[in-house]
């Protein structure tokens, strides 16, 4: 039959997923790399030291996977209770983590720098202690092409040529006060522009529709300039449309 054993982290291999589990009650052994479980293919080692549960198989001590951490008075979760959900997203606790609390029907979701999005490096959206920028009003338009046959004493006779272009339009607000340079970025997104350059357009870590897209029109609106011309908030809508290939 197989063994489980406790021990201590050793030593990791980050690229591969595996790690050494020293065994103090077993003289001090060091095991060699064994896999470290995953599970729906979340990706999160270890700290060193700390304690891991370690199934060894039948056919040898060496042959086995650690089967991860557990909670003990050492090493408790930052909140716990009845219907309570914590995933620790750091090694180091209350920097970034994902907590749902059933009672209250709460979804908290905390990180220094939450990035929203990005059309290619002209744009980047996101949320963070020191800088915002984030859209509204967002729309995409989604249609197909058709040529339309008109007939004596009929109804016109419709035929489905394909799919047309994506459109997307949405707004922007940039103010200093939140991190944002305003001038500088309305370079940023009217060079795109002039230059015609195709980037995808991704929310919430997926890209929106199938290929990439171009800025094709951009309307600016300077809402708050100080004494000396800097622009400290404006707005901007822009238009994009889908770039096939």
């Amino acid at each position: 039959m197989g063994e489980l054993r406790i021990g201590q982290v050793s030593s990791i291999d980050y690229a591969n997923g595996m790690i050494k589990v020293l065994y103090s009650d077993r003289d001090g052994t060091v095991s060699k790399f064994l896999p470290y479980l995953s599970l729906n293919d979340e990706y999160k080692m270890p700290d060193i030291g700390q304690y891991v549960l370690v199934a060894h198989l039948s056919n040898g001590s060496e042959a086995g996977i650690v089967l991860g951490g557990y909670w003990n008075k050492n090493h408790k979760s930052a909140v716990s209770g009845k219907g309570v959900y914590r995933k620790e997203l750091s090694n180091t606790k209350n920097m970034a983590y994902i907590q749902y609390d059933d009672e209250s029907r709460s979804l908290v979701i905390k990180a220094d720098n939450m990035q929203i999005g990005n059309l290619g490096s002209t744009i980047t959206f996101e949320t963070s202690d020191s800088r915002i920028l984030n859209f509204s009003d967002f729309k995409r338009e989604v249609s197909s092409r058709w040529a339309v046959h008109a007939r004596i004493g009929k109804k016109p006779l419709k035929q489905f040529l394909g799919a047309d272009t994506d459109k997307v339009t949405f707004t922007i607000t940039l103010d200093a006060r939140h991190g944002i340079k305003p001038r500088r970025t309305l370079t940023n997104i009217e060079n795109s522009l002039l230059t015609g350059t195709p980037a995808y357009l991704v929310i919430g870590g997926q890209k929106v529709g199938n290929g990439k897209y171009v800025v094709t029109s951009a309307s600016e609106t300077w809402d708050e300039i100080f004494n000396k011309g800097e622009l400290v908030r404006a707005t901007i809508t822009l238009t994009l449309e889908e770039y096939p290939v």
